[in-house]
């Protein structure tokens, strides 16, 4: 079995296509032959995004892969998110993954002055950089990196999680665990990639200036934030259990032994 967290050749392309870095280029294409000559050698391959699996159906037909829930889950919250006093915005995720310092850059660049500025943007994550380090202000608040505990209390201190990911791939951790936390999701098409139904449980957006009104919405409506906040729980309890995991693995493999 092969389990792929993300397609590196084709985060790397897009990462090429944004930056217009040729030495990326070709880092993407050598990235691709590692990973189909990988392909060759496994019985079954798994990619939690339906965009990995069609990308590599559409390059070789031939290729048995499938999608997987990313990260199985079993603890399932069902009460209603208490949104009172909680107007901030959070953003989670290491520094040492290009997309993510990108993405926060041209979130702060583009669409937070766009947004009130009473709301503040609390920033999470390890190995920030000094064009991130700088950041810190009456709006801006560095975490730097969070034990799970305390995460979790940030989590329930928030009104939106952003993911403005401009390139990447695969399923992204930060949006499911912000999904199972009731937290509503303002993202782009990039960080939406793989999650069942993204159009209705996510906000999505992928440009600056509608991301800042999606930002908005969700702050001055409260109906529209109770929803999303249980679709999201309804989708991660759905889609991404272990039992959904392992009914994907079932039919390749335990059927076989009966």
């Amino acid at each position: 079995i092969y389990f792929g967290h993300d397609l590196h050749f084709l985060r790397l392309r897009r990462q090429a296509a944004i930056t217009q870095d040729a030495d990326i280029a070709k880092e993407a294409e050598e990235w691709q032959h590692k990973e189909f000559e990988l392909f060759h050698k496994v019985d079954r391959i798994y990619y939690p995004s339906e965009v990995e699996v069609e990308e590599i159906r559409n390059m070789e037909p031939g290729l048995p892969v499938k999608a997987i829930p990313l990260y199985p889950m079993e603890d399932f919250d069902d009460s209603t998110v208490d949104f009172l006093g909680r107007d901030d915005l959070l953003f989670v995720g290491g520094f040492n993954h290009p997309p993510n310092a990108d993405g926060l850059m041209w979130f702060v660049e583009e669409v937070l002055p766009q947004v009130r500025a009473d709301i503040r943007l609390n920033i999470v994550g390890s190995n920030m950089p000094g064009e991130i380090e700088v950041l810190e202000s009456d709006q801006i608040v560095l975490h730097g990196f969070l034990t799970d505990e305390e995460l979790d209390d940030l989590y329930r201190s928030v009104r939106i999680a952003i993911v403005p990911l401009r390139f990447g791939a695969g399923v992204k951790g930060k949006v499911l665990e912000a999904m199972n936390h009731g937290v509503p999701v303002v993202t782009t098409s990039i960080g939406a990639e793989g999650i069942p139904a993204a159009a209705e449980v996510l906000l999505i957006s992928d440009d600056a200036c509608s991301m800042a009104r999606q930002i908005d919405r969700v702050i001055t409506d409260p109906e529209l934030l109770e929803k999303h906040s249980a679709l999201e729980r309804e989708a991660v309890r759905r889609y991404f259990s272990t039992e959904a995991a392992l009914d994907v693995i079932s039919e390749d493999f335990l059927l076989q032994v009966r």
